[in-house]
């Protein structure tokens, strides 16, 4: 597969199926860590649920997802997709969905969130989205912030997930529908492939 970015030791790369258990380990580390400020009567999300939403974001061919690493590690993992496609609410062609980043609490504050949410915005708006959204729990002061330095604002209160609500944040992107971009490995994916 082809290498996204490089800058140290961390290196962005598309991610395929053999990425799979890496992610779901990921996700749940973040999750876990989330008890310190979801509190310790909050659980994180089942293994085989997460295997299952990671499986179905990585076969997908017009969602986009990809890991950092650090050598063979994988150490954080972001998807975009087309709003709508799943649960994220309404379809729109021109609004793309992001799922995650997630990154291992080991490599927080080491700019592996940064690079990730950073590619993944280049991808939307080369795609020819107008903008991206993604939810973050409203206790998460954390991944707030961490999006209100990158320039995301926040709409509104999103669906409520028990027992923790969430928070719709968002980015616009000015220019209009740019190039297809094509994965090592997968079909050229264009925006007119995205629209329903």
């Amino acid at each position: 597969m082809e290498a996204l970015s490089t800058a140290g030791q961390v290196e962005l790369r598309d991610a395929g199926p053999r990425d799979l258990e890496a992610i779901v380990a990921l996700s749940l580390a973040c999750r876990r860590s989330a008890i310190a400020w979801a509190g310790a009567d909050w659980s994180p999300g089942a293994l085989i649920a997460e295997r299952m939403i990671w499986w179905d974001r990585l076969r997908d061919p017009l969602t986009w997802v990809a890991v950092a690493t650090a050598g063979p590690t994988r150490v954080g993992a972001i998807a975009l997709t087309r709003a709508g496609s799943g649960s994220t609410g309404p379809a729109s062609a021109h609004v793309g969905y992001l799922a995650g980043p997630i990154v291992d609490p080991e490599w927080w504050h080491e700019g592996v969130g940064t690079r990730l949410v950073e590619e993944a915005e280049a991808m939307a708006a080369g795609l020819g989205f107008a903008r991206a959204e993604l939810f973050v729990e409203l206790g998460n002061g954390r991944g707030r912030g961490f999006l209100e330095r990158l320039g995301w604002r926040r709409e509104d209160e999103g669906p409520r997930r028990s027992p923790m609500a969430l928070a719709l944040y968002a980015r616009d992107f000015h220019g209009g529908s740019g190039p297809a971009i094509t994965h090592a490995g997968r079909r050229d994916v264009a925006l007119h492939d995205l629209t329903p």
